[in-house]
């Protein structure tokens, strides 16, 4: 079960991630592997995470720290579908231009 220490050190590393994440939104593939690995380490830790807040909950801070990186996935998920539908959007287009040739 993770205490506060091991919950602050467990959001600096995700900070870290999400971090270098979206410093890489500009490479689609080190975009996918840091969101992946981001991911499993997420997955990895949270049910310790999460049951160390029975004995000890959330201070003020670490809600904060916890409300930064919600927001932190939260511009990286408005980025990441900006760019799909961006190349949706350019499929298609290439896809009606080829439609359109004789």
């Amino acid at each position: 079960m993770a205490n506060r220490a091991d919950r602050n050190k467990f959001y600096n590393t995700v900070e870290t991630m999400f971090s270098t994440a979206d410093e890489s939104r500009l490479d689609p593939l080190k975009l996918l592997k840091n969101l992946e690995d981001s991911k499993d380490l997420i997955e990895k830790n949270w049910a310790d995470i999460f049951h160390g807040l029975i004995d000890e909950p959330l201070d003020n801070e670490e809600k904060l720290r916890v409300k930064n990186i919600m927001s932190s996935i939260e511009k990286l998920q408005k980025t990441s579908k900006m760019k799909v539908d961006w190349v949706n959007d350019f499929q298609k287009y290439i896809q009606l231009s080829l439609d359109k040739t004789p």
